[in-house]
């Protein structure tokens, strides 16, 4: 490794200095150019080093990462920097160097993983969980989630058109792993009225498979939708939908074990199985919960320990 600059002059300052020293007896005529070449190489050389000193003292390098944790709380916004990588994460409190950690190996550079579904959106994904077609489960503590993107975005009333994605997840030595998935496009419709949605009044029309696909989408999609259908590249759906279930298996996780350690103050359920967890100390933490009520199951396991948590649902 090559050596620093700054000290560089700080040596030949010393070997200056030493050499005036050894030589003035001698009563050297260069004796003070030594002397005085030694002081100036040795301040060239403390001065740029002081300078480095006052800028370490504001940077963080990998191993200051390293130990980082949550009690040297490095933000608290919707956005984890840490170690060059930026997470978006609805984990509103103190991200620690495990959570970046984790999630970091989920995500690729290329694109913006960030999925912000809209309610209709999420009302649609919550339908498909509940489609055979669509989601299906291999294994009993596995997850499954979709994500959708709307191919006619301007499009208001339905039916809408959809590629759907739906993944069934784990997550084994802190990294996500995917037990089974399908995806392609689809239509929704549902009645248009402006209520609360009805998973039961949902319905869908998708393609065959084989030699029906082509054809299928030709009858079922406009043709400006057909396009798009044929050009479509699902790996950015699949990115984004794999960080938002990692990030959400992780918070739920995190409310799970708060609740066994009695941490939890009360307990918010949305009709969209959304749970708002607010701890005794005030962070709040929100994860869509696996099937509805699962959350007051797992506080009533631990009622006797723990007492009464508030809960309430819209």
């Amino acid at each position: 490794m090559p050596i620093p600059t700054f000290l560089v002059f700080l040596i030949l300052g010393i070997i200056g200095l030493i050499i005036y020293f050894t030589q003035k007896k001698k009563q050297n005529k260069f004796n003070k150019i030594y002397l005085i070449l030694g002081v100036v190489l040795i301040l060239i050389g403390i001065i740029p080093g002081i300078f480095i000193s006052l800028q370490n003292d504001h940077f963080i390098d990998e191993n200051a990462c390293e130990k980082l944790n949550e009690v040297e709380c490095i933000e608290h916004q919707d956005a984890c920097s840490l170690c060059g990588e930026t997470v978006v994460s609805n984990y509103l409190s103190c991200h620690s160097i495990e959570f970046c950690k984790n999630a970091s190996t989920q995500l690729t550079d290329k694109i913006n993983v960030a999925y912000n579904p809209t309610p209709r959106e999420q009302a649609i994904e919550r339908y498909l969980l509940s489609q055979k077609n669509f989601s299906w489960r291999n294994r009993d503590d596995s997850q499954s989630f979709c994500a959708i993107k709307n191919l006619k975005p301007d499009q208001e009333l339905f039916p809408l058109y959809i590629w759907a994605y739906c993944g069934e997840y784990v997550i084994e030595n802190n990294k996500l792993v995917t037990v089974s998935g399908s995806s392609g496009p689809a239509k929704i419709d549902y009645p248009n009225e402006l209520s609360y949605y009805d998973l039961n009044k949902f319905s869908y029309e998708a393609p065959g498979d084989g030699a029906d696909y082509t054809k299928d989408i030709k009858r079922i999609f406009p043709s400006d939708i057909q396009q798009k259908i044929f050009a479509h590249d699902v790996a950015e759906l699949i990115a984004k939908a794999e960080h938002y279930v990692f990030t959400n298996i992780y918070n739920w996780d995190l409310i799970k074990q708060a609740v066994s350690n009695c941490e939890i103050k009360s307990v918010m359920q949305t009709h969209a199985l959304e749970v708002t967890a607010i701890f005794k100390n005030g962070e709040e933490i929100t994860a869509i919960e696996p099937k509805i009520d699962n959350i007051f199951d797992i506080i009533s396991q631990y009622k006797d320990k723990c007492g009464e948590i508030i809960m309430a649902t819209e």
